[in-house]
């Protein structure tokens, strides 16, 4: 049962990494060596492509959680934290000019 599992897995990988015109060669190919009536064939090669389509959203979605996984857990600022922090140092520099400001007319 892993064993099939396995192999289910690897040929999902593999058509993810395949091109559609790659993959319709091979389906057709497959369907022709197999002797496979026109329609079947046909119904061969759409699965083969639906398949890859749905490896490829299933691969996507994966790495998406992994890397948003990774990218939380490491606590790095987003882009919010940026620009709360560029607020802020405007408004240092705008107090600063003003204190400055204060200074040079005391002198």
């Amino acid at each position: 049962m892993i064993e099939m599992l396995k192999k289910n897995a690897y040929v999902g990988l593999g058509l993810v990494a395949m091109t559609q015109s790659k993959i319709m060669e091979l389906g057709k190919k497959i369907a022709e060596e197999s002797k496979l009536p026109e329609e079947e064939g046909r119904k061969f090669v759409g699965d083969l492509l639906k398949q890859a389509d749905e490896s490829k959203a299933a691969l996507q979605e994966q790495v998406t959680k992994i890397v948003e996984k990774t990218v939380s857990s490491m606590k790095l600022p987003c882009t919010s934290h940026f620009e709360k922090l560029e607020t802020d140092v405007k408004s240092l520099h705008e107090a600063i000019a003003r204190l400055e400001e204060k200074i040079s007319k005391l002198n």
